[in-house]
């Protein structure tokens, strides 16, 4: 009996693109696309903080403990390198909160930025395990929602909001492993992230949304 499987998969709170064979031969060629990185991968990302206009995190990841988290190591993880653009800056709306949740976010925004963020298109140069979570949680922009990566005080504020991590796959880029023509698949943000957007974010004010 053949084999067929998901070749490309995402972490259980990333919505998006999912990439399956049909057939054991197509899941093989495809499995060696992605691992000689002839596969390009692009999500869009929203995470705390003013990033960069653009940049490249080129730091180790590996497996941290028992319980699937992974970190920055630079000397016993494996090469992981992602690239990042940003599409638009964002301001937290205050005026969304009720009075419960305002004075919680007055506590933490002492310590953590909860008030700007930056939405981000971000490609992948390699596949680590949670890679884009764990760089951006590195450089101190964590991604909006993420309860394992994020500021473990501010996640439970946050999720009243973004219930989950903000993360999605949204364009994967492929040579046909039986056409051997170039494929591209598209995924539009979904519902729940582009009303969290539109709920409890401003566009600030000068920044054009770049196309991606």
């Amino acid at each position: 009996m053949e084999r067929a499987g998901i070749v490309h998969r995402l972490d259980r709170e990333t919505s998006g693109i999912l990439l399956i064979a049909k057939n054991e031969a197509v899941f093989d060629r495809l499995c060696a696309a992605f691992k000689n990185r002839q596969v390009q991968k692009k999500y869009i990302a929203l995470v705390h903080g003013e990033t960069e206009d653009e940049g490249i995190l080129n730091y180790k990841i590996a497996r941290y403990g028992k319980k699937g988290k992974f970190v920055v190591d630079e000397n016993f993880g494996k090469d992981s390198i992602t690239e990042y653009k940003l599409i638009k800056k964002y301001i937290f709306k205050e005026n969304a909160l009720n009075s419960f949740l305002k004075t919680n976010f007055d506590r933490l925004s002492k310590k953590f930025d909860l008030v700007n963020y930056s939405k981000l298109e971000v490609k992948l140069h390699t596949g680590r395990t949670h890679q884009i979570r764990v760089h951006f949680a590195h450089i101190h922009h964590p991604v909006a929602g993420d309860k394992l990566y994020g500021w473990n005080k501010a996640v439970k504020f946050e999720k009243l909001w973004c219930p989950r991590q903000f993360l999605h796959a949204a364009e994967i880029q492929f040579i046909h492993p039986v056409t051997e023509k170039e494929i591209v698949i598209s995924s539009e943000l979904p519902g729940d992230l582009s009303e969290i957007l539109k709920k409890y974010l401003y566009s600030k004010t000068g920044i054009v949304e770049k196309s991606s």
